[in-house]
Parts: C-alpha cells; structure tokens; sequence
C-alpha cells in the first residue's frame, strides 16, 4: 500500500527548508550575541549607583531609570508588536533612500530591498533579548555579597575593575543556564518575524 504522504513535495521545497534553516542558525547566533552585550550593559547600568555628589544624580537620572523604562518596555509588549514597530517605525528612520539616520542614498535601497526585513527582525529579537539577559546579570550581579566588592575596593581597584575582576566574573557563573533558557527561544521568536 503506498503512502499517502507525498514526499515529491518535501524534495521539490528541500531547498527553501534548508535556506530557511541556515537564516534561523544566522540569526540566532547574532540575536545571542548582541542580546548578551546589550544585556551586560543593560545590567551593569541598572545597577549603577554612586554615593556622594553630582554623579549620584547622573547615574539616577541618566543611567538607572533609562534602563528600567526600557526593560519595562522591551519586557511588557509583545514581541510581535516590537518586530512591526521596528520595521514599519524604526528602521525607516534609520536607514532610507531619502536621508536616513544611519544610512541614505543608493546603499540604504539595497539594504532595505534585499536585507530589510531580517535586520529589522534581529533588531527587535536583540533589544528584547537585551532586556531579558540584563535581568539575568543584575540578578547574578547582585547575588554577589557586597563583602566581595568591599575587599577589592580596599585592594585599591577602582568600582569598575572590581566589578569586571571580581563580581562579574562570580556572577556570571550560573549565567549559562538562566540564559540557555531564555536564549532556546531565539527560534522560536524568529518564527514570529516571519508573520510580520
């Protein structure tokens, strides 16, 4: 008896499965490694804080409620909405034949016809990984007893060297699982982009 499913159109559409295949592999290794960086800094701002003078203000005002607007956005809309956003708002901003942002003329032409629609979606993957993996490292920033800090401060090593010496290096050690969960979702979210 012969099988009623037809594999003649699985061979015919090989092709495009496998090119669809390696655009999801691209874009989650750049949504991964952007939405780390973005999160690193996102997670050290949030936690920023200066005792005394002007620059306790500066952090405040400038550094700390930034990152917590963006992480409250990027963390209470939809994806969805953020990829439409993105695309339809953002990037034509960015990069448009008539005087973008970032890139104009000819060059924004070509980048918008043959690369728009996946730069906008790893942008908007990447922010809003960002948002998610600075929690992560605020979370293993802050579980680092302040004694740590202390003694590398009485060591005579600036905040930002204990922090990058000392405190990150300790709290990122259980930052590969929190953000091997987060960071399995990738293609998942990647498949949203596709609707937009």
């Amino acid at each position: 008896m012969a099988s009623p499913f037809q594999w003649e159109i699985i061979s015919e559409y090989a092709p495009l499965f496998v090119e669809g295949t390696w655009m999801t592999i691209k874009a989650a290794v750049l949504c991964v490694i952007a939405g780390t960086l973005i999160g690193l800094v996102l997670g050290v701002g949030r936690i920023a804080e200066a005792r005394h003078g002007p620059a306790k203000y500066l952090l405040r005002y400038g550094v700390q409620y930034p990152v917590r607007f963006y992480v409250s956005f990027f963390r209470g809309t939809p994806l969805f909405v953020q990829i439409l956003l993105i695309h339809f708002a953002l990037m034509p901003l960015l990069i448009n034949p008539n005087g973008g942002l970032l890139v104009s003329g000819d060059l924004a032409r070509e980048l918008r016809s043959t690369y728009g629609a996946f730069m906008s979606a790893v942008l908007a993957i990447s922010l809003n990984s960002g948002a998610y993996v600075s929690e992560i490292f605020r979370a293993g920033i802050q579980s680092i007893d302040r004694g740590q800090t202390e003694a590398a401060r009485s060591l005579g090593m600036t905040y930002m060297k204990a922090l990058r010496k000392v405190v990150l290096p300790q709290g990122t050690t259980w930052f590969d699982g929190a953000s091997g969960e987060q960071f399995s979702h990738l293609p998942l979210c990647w498949t949203l982009s596709h609707g937009s």
